[in-house]
């Protein structure tokens, strides 16, 4: 979930909602080809308060740096390397941009370049440690 209220192309406000699923063992069937958990992507318990402290000095980290890097008219995460997961296929890309309307460039290492849009893939990782 998001919101975001700007004017003249200043931003007043975002509001950002996020879901993880932390210790969920099953899903409905329809769910199983689309969700995961942390339980079940690393086989450990994770414990709310730890993973929302952790989250929080994370969030915090990257939107400082988002903060610092738009104002500059730079991409966010130009040039960092993520693995996307499209349809019968995982890939490591880097990313390029964002085009006009709003759809991810990722470009390969022989500087082969795609474009996808949000509904075209399952998941992103960023392998930022910055």
């Amino acid at each position: 979930m998001q919101k975001i209220k700007a004017k003249r192309g200043k931003v007043e406000f975002a509001i950002l909602g996020v879901g993880v699923n932390l210790n969920v063992e099953h899903f409905p069937p329809s769910l199983s080809n689309l969700a995961t958990s942390l339980l079940l992507e690393t086989g450990r318990i994770v414990y709310p308060f730890y993973f929302l402290d952790l989250f929080l000095k994370v969030f915090e980290s990257l939107y400082l740096r988002y903060q610092q890097t738009w104002s500059k008219g730079i991409f966010f995460f130009e040039g960092e390397p993520v693995k996307i997961v499209i349809p019968e296929r995982e890939e490591m890309m880097y990313v390029r941009g964002i085009n006009p309307s709003g759809n991810l460039i990722l470009g390969l290492k022989d500087s082969t370049q795609i474009i996808i849009n949000s509904r075209d893939f399952s998941s992103i990782s960023c392998f930022n440690n910055s």
